[in-house]
């Protein structure tokens, strides 16, 4: 298990809807996008490395094909040059390729297949291809063609390795179900101190309180009491939600002193183009 760097709010919600989706199996945050030639993503993947995967010739080298070098990031190296005539030594300074950063990988395995999709992630429609930053910097004509042109390179990039580009709308998500979903992915990852016999109950009747409108806290009172019962129950019931064995609707809170209300339409139905090749 590891951490996820979200650059925005529509970043954390996006990675957040990847991970609920059971046929993802990774999600790479802030993916180098490599400027010297490299194989697909899942060539270096411990299970389907030894499968044929495609290759790039690198973002520098599609950069020059396009003339588009002038805007491709580089980082100077200093190393040591021959000495001058009285000899003290000189210092050359060079420039090296850099490294364009992506937004997020994901991997999925859609039995029998695996493979990877790309998501270039902004907040709203419209801002796919744009420079990012203040305001003057969105407005400054520099930025906007640079922008421009990582954009080109970028489609190239991904051209070469196969991999499908989503241009993903964090707003699509919205507050309400974004943040349900960071909540339910945070809780996900902590364990629920309870008897087997009792998980087991309790899930079923949270399943059945979708229908019912019994809240879920009255449920677990039936079960026990205390803080730390109170807290168990809760945890589980957001087990519950995020493996998907409970259907309610993710597009409001899902609180726990309150009715749970019923799935009024799956969230990865929702979004499946997202996932889609």
């Amino acid at each position: 298990m590891r951490k996820l760097q979200a650059m925005s709010d529509q970043e954390l919600w996006s990675f957040a809807l990847a991970l609920y989706n059971p046929e993802v199996i990774e999600v790479h945050d802030q993916h180098i996008m490599y400027p010297v030639a490299k194989q697909h993503p899942l060539a270096y993947h411990p299970v389907w490395k030894g499968l044929d995967w495609p290759s790039t010739t690198g973002t520098f080298a599609i950069a020059e094909a396009l003339g588009l070098q002038k805007w491709h990031p580089k980082w100077w190296v200093d190393s040591t040059g021959p000495a001058d005539q009285d000899g003290n030594v000189q210092t050359v300074r060079a420039a090296r390729a850099g490294a364009w950063i992506g937004d997020g990988l994901i991997y999925l395995r859609v039995d029998p297949d695996v493979y990877t999709i790309s998501w270039d992630i902004k907040a709203r429609g419209g801002q796919h291809g744009t420079p990012g930053g203040s305001a003057r910097s969105q407005r400054s004509a520099r930025e906007i063609e640079k922008a421009q042109a990582r954009d080109l390179v970028y489609m190239r990039y991904m051209d070469e390795l196969e991999v499908p580009i989503v241009r993903a709308q964090g707003d699509d998500i919205g507050d309400k179900l974004g943040w349900n979903l960071v909540r339910l992915c945070r809780t996900a990852a902590l364990h629920v101190n309870l008897p087997d016999s009792m998980v087991a109950e309790l899930v079923h009747r949270y399943k059945e309180a979708v229908n019912t409108g019994h809240t879920p806290l009255s449920i677990a009172l039936k079960y026990g009491s205390g803080e730390k019962h109170i807290l168990a129950c809760k945890t589980l019931l957001d087990h519950a939600v995020w493996q998907r064995i409970v259907r309610v609707d993710l597009h409001i809170p899902v609180l726990f002193d309150h009715a749970l209300q019923p799935e009024c339409s799956d969230v990865l139905e929702e979004f499946s183009h997202w996932f889609g090749r």
